[in-house]
């Protein structure tokens, strides 16, 4: 990880994690211990974080300002610069509380954004329905076995962070309108992905065979698909896993060759998109 936050717990146990490194971010998500426990770090990356916490006290000081004391940070957001130092502990009420954090360097804030004053300064405990709604899927596919778990990862934190470097109505460079993508550009793209179906495949490998970036390339295929990178490549996988399915192949054998992780994640997927391999 690049910037993981540090906790202290007593006795009780250590926190669970999930962690998903990438090339200019990862994303974590942690199931905390029930127990109270502490927290200092100075992070080399931007932290963006949604809490689902409720304590019966704690604070967290940042920047070495006044205290911030708040028990209830269910749907609350936290935002901490690179190199801004946080500190503080936590003694969290019996339940399930945890947290889904996302570390990641400047350079993977798109370039028209990079001027958003939302990135100078730390925000705490705030509230934003649309980021909000971005970093809880981002939570729930790192908490359940999701297929293609980096690719779906990797599109919500590049849609959380454009999402952050707009929050609070600040004047912000508008971006660029993205290109459309030719239906060559498509057709490669599809090519590619049919070609490496098993593989693990990211936004980065996609958009680079398309010729874009990877902010511009997931608006404008969605706007020539109708459906974004990740919905494509489950689309793709479930409709040969079906062909294959048809000729009665074996289930294991049509999953580790569609690139899911196992029988049972394409059963459950199969079941769950009965008609996106449909048109």
């Amino acid at each position: 990880m690049r910037s993981q936050v540090e906790l202290t717990f007593g006795a009780d146990g250590a926190p669970e994690r999930v962690n998903l490194p990438g090339a200019w971010l990862d994303a974590e998500r942690v199931g905390l211990a029930p127990s109270r426990f502490e927290y200092a770090t100075t992070g080399v990356t931007h932290y963006l974080a949604l809490h689902d916490i409720v304590m019966r006290d704690g604070e967290i000081r940042v920047n070495g300002d006044a205290p911030i004391r708040q028990t209830d940070l269910r749907r609350k957001i936290t935002f901490l610069p690179a190199g801004v130092p946080v500190a503080g502990w936590t003694d969290p009420l019996p339940r399930p509380n945890s947290f889904v954090a996302i570390h990641f360097d400047a350079a993977a804030i798109p370039a028209p954004l990079q001027g958003s004053a939302n990135f100078d300064d730390p925000a705490v405990y705030f509230q934003d329905r649309g980021l909000c709604e971005t970093l809880a899927k981002l939570d729930r596919a790192m908490s359940r076995d999701e297929p293609m778990l980096g690719l779906l990862a990797e599109s919500l934190c590049d849609v959380a962070i454009v999402e952050f470097a707009l929050w609070r109505g600040k004047p912000q460079p508008s971006p660029r309108r993205a290109p459309t993508l030719a239906p060559g550009q498509v057709a490669r793209v599809r090519e590619f992905i049919a070609a490496n179906l098993n593989a693990p495949l990211t936004l980065s490998d996609l958009s680079g065979v398309a010729g874009l970036s990877k902010f511009h390339f997931v608006r404008a295929f969605k706007a020539a698909v109708g459906r974004t990178p990740y919905q494509d490549v489950l689309h793709m996988r479930l409709t040969v896993a079906r062909r294959q399915l048809g000729a009665d192949a074996a289930l294991a054998d049509v999953a580790a060759q569609t690139g899911f992780t196992s029988a049972a994640q394409l059963r459950r997927s199969l079941r769950q998109h009965p008609g996106l391999d449909q048109g």
